[in-house]
């Protein structure tokens, strides 16, 4: 429904109070968890728009409670926190380890 579509339904997770309404035009690959979209996320400048995934390419992610994906045409690797916005990225990838942690790599 919405659009989306996912290369095994069963690789995809949601929350308990999950919102489908909220995900629109998906293509979901690997393993996917996708948190409770019932709020809005704070983007530039301070602007409050609907929590949820939009128009984007979502591969072995999770996508927190409150979070805003979307026009990215490729998320990898990623863990995206709760409130956090992510918008309009050619793709936004894990790179390889740096020290102890992981680099992020943003195509514009």
């Amino acid at each position: 429904a919405h659009g989306n579509t996912a290369e095994s339904w069963g690789r995809v997770l949601v929350a308990a109070d999950f919102r489908p309404g909220r995900v629109r035009h998906c293509d979901f690959r690997g393993d996917v968890v996708l948190g409770c979209f019932d709020g809005t996320a704070r983007g530039p400048g301070g602007v409050e728009l609907p929590a949820g995934v939009s128009r984007s390419t979502v591969v072995d992610c999770v996508i927190g409670h409150g979070a805003l994906v979307r026009n990215v045409g490729l998320l990898s690797g990623i863990v995206v926190g709760c409130g956090v916005y992510v918008s309009d990225a050619a793709g936004v990838t894990a790179g390889g380890a740096i020290g102890g942690g992981r680099s992020v790599n943003v195509t514009i």
